[in-house]
């Protein structure tokens, strides 16, 4: 017998070139694949928010929802992804303080038309230890900050094993992502995570992702550099190549020296 969890994915684009895209990964039979994963997720970027309908309401029980309703005043949405792009940049500049890197680096090359926000819904899994909600990865981005629900699930990869991040409804987690990881020349480390499956409780995550524009070229702020420099655009282009021929994001080391 097959299980099959289905939404029809949507993919829209607005006016100002942003784009919002629902769908559900992934579609799974037994025998379970080790790679499969399932979630529901809205991706949205800031630029966007103005042509699209959100109400992300606070839960007693889960901490975080989120439905899409295409009338609704996007402005309580809008107004978290402003303050999520707000401390997102004052991050990145702090980081940035002993690496060389000019002040207004972050200012000058990211903007809310480039960066996105992402909600997802992990729906209960009947078998949570054949899938994952999400599938081990790093991120591509400067940072992600992530606002979880308490369920848990989230996991980092530390020193070759598998940590929980235990939820913290005062706190919210900060990762170091790939452009991060060649800009600072190796100093910070783009952390590989990946979310578990529960067979009882659903749960809620919004994660923020700072991105550069399209045109940014990412060079490390130091020699000797061990990394090619490469444009946003370049290595998005060369992530679709590596998916599409091996199934998975090799990342990083496609641009080592």
């Amino acid at each position: 017998m097959s299980l099959c969890y289905h939404l029809p994915a949507k993919h829209v684009v607005g006016p100002t070139g942003g784009a919002i895209s629902m769908a559900l990964q992934i579609r799974c039979h037994p025998p379970w694949p080790p790679c499969c994963c399932l979630r529901h997720l809205i991706s949205v970027t800031v630029a966007c928010l103005t042509q699209c309908a959100f109400e992300f309401a606070s839960d007693r029980q889960h901490g975080l929802n989120f439905t899409l309703i295409r009338q609704h005043d996007p402005s309580t949405i809008e107004e978290y992804a402003e303050k999520a792009n707000f401390l997102a940049q004052r991050l990145a500049e702090y980081l940035a303080q002993n690496l060389g890197i000019k002040a207004n680096y972050f200012q000058e090359n990211c903007s809310p038309s480039s960066s996105s926000l992402r909600m997802n819904r992990y729906p209960p899994c009947p078998y949570p230890s054949m899938m994952f909600g999400i599938i081990p990865h790093t991120d591509t981005d400067f940072l992600t900050i992530v606002s979880q629900d308490q369920v848990g699930g989230l996991q980092l990869k530390r020193n070759g094993r598998w940590v929980s991040v235990k939820p913290n409804p005062k706190a919210l987690v900060v990762n170091i992502g790939d452009f991060y990881q060649a800009l600072s020349n190796g100093v910070y480390k783009s952390i590989t995570h990946r979310v578990i499956a529960n067979q009882e409780t659903e749960r809620y995550s919004a994660a923020y992702f700072y991105c550069p524009t399209y045109e940014t070229v990412i060079e490390s702020c130091s020699k000797p550099s061990l990394y090619k420099k490469f444009s946003f655009k370049e290595y998005r282009e060369q992530i679709q190549k590596d998916v599409k021929a091996t199934g998975d994001k090799v990342g990083l080391s496609r641009f080592l020296f």
